[in-house]
């Protein structure tokens, strides 16, 4: 159930507040997300843990506005890591990310169409 994903009753308060910049609202978020993400891995892969930890925050912040918390405290993991210059592990929880986002990316699609 997206229910367990996304924070719907949020969801559902932004769309009454936003009317019809919704739409771009969550464009936006999905846009970024994905840039996000990408910049992760890559930070990931050239060991750059304060570029993760900058990227996790924005990220992170984003879903918490949208209330997708799950994904937002996966962000919040890989920040912290970054925080500490700890870079291990970092694949897996990244991989989590790209698995929710995924999940949250379609539901999104859902509202605007």
């Amino acid at each position: 159930m997206i229910e367990s994903h996304v924070d719907l009753d949020a969801i559902l308060e932004l769309k009454a507040v936003m009317e019809d910049e919704f739409a771009m609202l969550v464009e936006t978020f999905m846009r970024d997300s994905s840039m996000r993400i990408e910049g992760m891995a890559s930070a990931i892969a050239e060991s750059d843990a304060y570029r993760l930890r900058e990227l996790a925050h924005s990220m992170k912040g984003s879903c918490f506005n949208m209330g997708i918390m799950p994904l937002g405290n996966m962000c919040l993991t890989l920040e912290e890591k970054g925080k500490k210059g700890d870079i291990r592990g970092t694949e897996t929880v990244l991989a989590d990310i790209e698995q929710e986002y995924k999940l949250v990316e379609g539901f999104l699609k859902s509202t605007i169409n």
